[in-house]
């Protein structure tokens, strides 16, 4: 009894040194051109596996607070400030396996930059149909204008204001659908704040998209909008028969799992590879994480697929994973899951990529999400049963 009780006691040790050194800290911050505003952002990671990034809360010392992952602060003072922040990760399906980090720093909101260097970039990458997944970054200046404008047509011009096109987005990664088959115009705009009010256009335009070969390797690299070092593969592969595939993640590991995940053992950029194949057909398509590489703190750590079941024979897998209805949906959506498993997670994302947190009453394998709090539109979710995660969309009216 006696051997019992110290053997407990040092595996509650050993568990409190394991969650001692969970979570890593880490504030970043950069002095603007103007005075009194400084930019900070969270660097923290953490060793759990599968984590979600459950908050990030600020306090800036000066009596107001913010929970965004980065953002541009305004000081009442030119004083020196404590700026804190904390951060919390928990395992996916697994909340009671987290850890928290609180970090500070000192700030003095008398200095300033006499000078800034924005720089801007972005991309347009096909995927299916007419799918796009549009990427873009900017670091530099304060801004007053930071968007992505879909114009019908090849031509665009852009002043210090808002552009006009049929759809805005201010998301840094997001994919959009076409309306019709033709040639459009994809452009990011920036405009700087003032004391430096100059514009940056970068444009791209697009043509009718080619029909995919009988096997069509695809996939989306997105950057979580809650951690920089997690990248979602959203999965938009297609073929003629069911589909084998085989993930490369570009560090000597494999997986021919449909959704897999992985950690990599040190935060950079690496080069994936996707390649499907059937009886008849092979293809692969191989891209690496889109992002500014003047910021030191950016690269992959965690990576996670989502396959969005677009083949026909995919389409009639991910109905006997997960079932949506009614779908469209009023102020009520009923998640049925097929394919349980242990801990299995249920996520939902707006047209822009953010995750929402709506309210969820589960009775066994069904779960009803209520919608009365978000507008009309189209969404997504997902749902991971620990082996894969599957995507559908719903439409709420």
């Amino acid at each position: 009894m006696k051997k019992l009780a110290i053997l407990s006691f040092l595996i509650f040790c050993a568990s409190l040194q394991i969650r001692a050194q969970v979570c890593l800290g880490g504030i970043r911050y950069s002095y603007t051109a103007n005075i009194q505003t400084i930019w900070f952002g969270d660097s923290s990671s953490t060793s759990i596996i599968n984590p979600i990034k459950a908050y990030v809360y600020w306090d800036f010392g000066d009596g107001t607070s913010d929970t965004a992952n980065g953002l541009v602060h305004s000081f009442p003072a030119q004083a020196m400030y404590w700026v804190k922040k904390e951060v919390k990760y928990y395992e996916t399906g697994n909340p009671s396996n987290f850890c928290t980090r609180l970090d500070s720093v000192q700030v003095d909101a008398s200095l300033f930059v006499a000078g800034c260097s924005p720089h801007s970039d972005s991309r347009v990458q096909w995927l299916t149909g007419l799918t796009y997944g549009i990427s873009s970054y900017y670091s530099g200046c304060p801004t007053s204008v930071n968007e992505v404008v879909v114009n019908a047509g090849s031509s665009v011009s852009a002043g210090p204001g808002p552009m006009s096109g049929i759809f805005t987005s201010h998301s840094n990664f997001f994919t959009y659908n076409l309306p019709y088959n033709g040639v459009f115009s994809i452009t990011h705009h920036v405009t700087q704040a003032a004391p430096y009010s100059s514009s940056q256009m970068i444009t791209h335009v697009i043509s009718p998209p080619v029909t995919p070969a009988a096997c069509h390797a695809s996939f989306y690299l997105a950057q979580d909008p809650t951690d920089i070092n997690s990248w979602y593969l959203y999965n938009y592969s297609s073929g003629g028969g069911m589909l084998n595939y085989l993930w490369d993640f570009g560090d000597g590991t494999t997986s021919t799992m449909i959704s897999p995940t992985h950690t990599y053992a040190i935060i950079d950029n690496y080069n994936v590879c996707l390649t499907v194949s059937d009886s008849s057909c092979s293809d692969t398509y191989c891209d690496t994480a889109f992002f500014d590489p003047a910021d030191p703190s950016n690269g992959i750590l965690n990576i996670r697929a989502v396959n969005m079941a677009i083949g026909i024979n995919e389409l009639e897998a991910a109905k006997t994973f997960f079932d949506l209805s009614p779908n469209p949906a009023d102020n009520e959506l009923n998640v049925e899951i097929l394919a349980a498993g242990e801990g299995t997670v249920i996520r939902i994302f707006d047209n822009l990529g953010r995750e929402l947190v709506l309210p969820m009453e589960t009775s066994g394998k069904n779960t009803k999400l209520s919608l009365s709090g978000i507008n009309a539109g189209i969404y997504m979710v997902t749902v991971n049963n620990g082996k894969q995660i599957t995507a559908k969309k719903f439409i709420k009216n």
